[in-house]
């Protein structure tokens, strides 16, 4: 675990579930968890303006098989299921389906 101030903030347990600001899952599927119990609580996933951030979704024989990507150079959202793009919303609003 990683403490601060005496207050611990981030623990990897035994069975390799991590834990940040919290010392319990919510469920017993969850194998990353961020709590803020105070106020909002954000997960920032940040590439270079020319690149794309992802989170990816899948099995063991396709890690990639769900996916949502922002595309930082054209300022679009682009959501895959199936591994094939089925939704865009682009910078300006516009939804379409691909």
């Amino acid at each position: 675990s990683v403490a601060t101030g005496g207050t611990q903030r981030v623990v990897v347990d035994s069975s390799g579930n991590v834990l940040i600001n919290t010392t319990t899952l919510p469920t017993s599927d969850s194998k990353l968890t961020v709590e803020n119990s105070g106020s909002h609580c954000e997960i920032n996933v940040i590439s270079s303006a020319s690149s794309g951030t992802v989170v990816n979704m899948g099995d063991t024989d396709d890690y990639n098989d769900g996916r949502i990507k922002y595309d930082n150079s054209t300022r679009s959202m682009q959501f895959q299921t199936a591994n094939a793009e089925r939704l865009r919303i682009t910078s300006g609003g516009d939804v379409s389906n691909c």
